[in-house]
C-alpha cells in the first residue's frame, strides 16, 4: 500500500509536503555566498553608474534598480540551487518562478519610476536591466552541472 505523507493539489499534482529539509538548507548556504558575490558586483556597478549619472533622482534611481536586481537574483539563485538538487522538473520550475520574479520586479520598477514619481524612470530602469545581465553572469556559474 503506497501511503503518501502530506497533501496533493488535485489539479496540479505537486506534494506541498517537505520530506527533507536538508536539501532547503545546504542550497541556502550555497545561495548566500553567491548573494555575496552579487553584492559586491552590484555595489561596483551602482558606484560607477551613480558616479557617471548625476541630476534629479538619478542616484536614487539607480540603486533602487540596483538593489531590485541583487534582491531578485539572490531569490533566483537559492530556487534554483533548490531545485537543481531536487530534479530536472524542480529545477525547470524554479527556472520559470526567477523569469517571472524578474518581470514582476521589472514591472513593480515601472510603477515605482512613472513619470512625476521621485526616481528617475531611465535611470532605474537601465541599472535594473544591466544589474540583471551582469548577475546572470554569477548565477549560471553557481548553476553550471
Amino acid at each position: 500500500m503506497n501511503r503518501t505523507v502530506g497533501w496533493r493539489a488535485p489539479s496540479w499534482g505537486y506534494s506541498l509536503a517537505f520530506t527533507d529539509l536538508s536539501g532547503l538548507f545546504r542550497s541556502a548556504r550555497a545561495a548566500a555566498k553567491g548573494a555575496a558575490e552579487g553584492l559586491v558586483v552590484s555595489a561596483a556597478a551602482g558606484a560607477g553608474a551613480a558616479a557617471l549619472w548625476r541630476g534629479p533622482g538619478e542616484a536614487a534611481g539607480i540603486w533602487t534598480g540596483v538593489g531590485a536586481a541583487w534582491a531578485a537574483s539572490s531569490l533566483s539563485v537559492w530556487a534554483l540551487l533548490w531545485g537543481k538538487g531536487e530534479g530536472p522538473k524542480a529545477f525547470w520550475r524554479a527556472f520559470g518562478v526567477g523569469v517571472a520574479l524578474r518581470a514582476a520586479v521589472l514591472g513593480a520598477l515601472m510603477l515605482l519610476s512613472r513619470e512625476g514619481g521621485e526616481l528617475s524612470a531611465p535611470a532605474t530602469l537601465l541599472a535594473y536591466v544591466l544589474a540583471v545581465l551582469a548577475l546572470l553572469i554569477l548565477e549560471y556559474r553557481h548553476i553550471r552541472v
